[in-house]
């Protein structure tokens, strides 16, 4: 079972609830489970340590990386290379040209560092990576301002080496062509000896041009939620029912 974290798990940049991580911790009696996101490693243990059970993968950076907790704390696994100097250049450029021209940021607060390197993924938060959670709810909820940036970044010359989608609740993430959460899912479940059809992912990014839809290529059963509350009702859901099924479990 795979999950996305903000928007699914946790509200952006918040810690884990009581009620989700009760609800994951029960999912991962019995199968296996892993949590992935843009974000960097640090805010993933922020947000879902020491709340979940330790048995639950951690794969960040759109699952460019994978860290499994062993001696105390979660270590890195595997992982990708960063960026190179130069496309990091471009990407950054890119980012700060289009939010220029487009002038759909102008007049609003910014909390924060709105562009963020994390290594293998670089990332736009157009409130800043700081924004409490009650703006960044409000700022796009329909995702029309970020849609509109991505299909002017899309277009850059860059985008020829880098795939650009929306993240999470206003951040669109800049990852390595073909390096994306789709990949990232395949390489976790290659590196368990899983089928596409073993796997479940739960996400909220479904929809064309969100950062969760490459995962819905890779044959993998998906469910989409609009919101932590749904993520807790279907875990409940899908651990009574997938239990009735010789699924392969945590061993």
């Amino acid at each position: 079972m795979i999950f996305d974290m903000d928007g699914v798990l946790t509200n952006s940049k918040l810690p884990i609830g009581e009620e989700a991580a009760r609800a994951v911790n029960g999912i991962s009696v019995d199968f296996e489970v892993a949590i992935i996101s843009g974000s960097k490693i640090e805010q993933m243990k922020a947000q879902l340590v020491p709340y979940i059970d330790k048995r639950i993968l951690l794969l960040p950076n759109s699952g460019t990386k994978m860290f499994q907790f062993f001696g105390g704390d979660y270590n890195l696994m595997y992982g990708t290379a960063h960026f190179t100097k130069r496309l990091k250049k471009e990407i950054i450029e890119g980012f700060k040209l289009t939010r220029h021209e487009l002038k759909i940021f102008e007049n609003t607060e910014i909390y924060g560092e709105q562009i963020e390197d994390r290594g293998s993924q670089i990332t736009f938060s157009a409130l800043g990576q700081d924004a409490p959670y009650i703006r960044k709810i409000a700022f796009d909820p329909t995702n029309e301002r970020r849609t509109r940036m991505l299909q002017e970044l899309r277009k850059l010359p860059v985008a020829r080496e880098v795939e650009f989608n929306l993240g999470g609740t206003t951040s669109i993430d800049a990852t390595p062509l073909g390096l994306n959460k789709g990949k990232g899912v395949e390489r976790l479940l290659d590196e368990y000896k899983f089928k596409p059809y073993e796997a479940f992912f739960i996400g909220d990014q479904l929809d064309k041009g969100g950062n969760d839809y490459p995962v819905a290529e890779t044959g993998v059963p998906c469910f989409r939620v609009f919101g932590v509350p749904d993520t807790t009702y279907l875990c409940k859901y899908l651990g009574r029912t997938l239990s009735a099924f010789d699924y392969p479990e945590v061993r």
